[in-house]
């Protein structure tokens, strides 16, 4: 799991407890630095998902499932047709 996408979900939970503390309290920019925080955090928190889909994408296009019944050395066989058709 990605360090943002921890940071990010931490932060958008702090943040949120900012911002009921401060609409209870009726400060409202303590309120609005919440919302602020809050929106960088799920951005944040989003960042590290996208990391860790692009690892995992990365780890499974270098290291592909093998595929029963055929043998990995060798190349797939061609499926377009050779000759021109009329």
């Amino acid at each position: 799991m990605d360090n943002d996408r921890i940071k990010g979900a931490a932060k958008d939970v702090k943040d949120t407890v900012k911002e009921a503390a401060s609409k209870v309290t009726g400060n409202r920019q303590t309120e609005a630095e919440g919302k602020i925080e809050k929106t960088t955090g799920k951005v944040q928190r989003n960042v590290g998902e996208a990391k860790d889909q692009a690892r995992d994408l990365l780890k499974t296009a270098s290291n592909p499932e093998p595929v029963a019944g055929r043998d990995p050395t060798r190349s797939p066989p061609c499926t377009f047709p050779l000759e021109k058709t009329p």
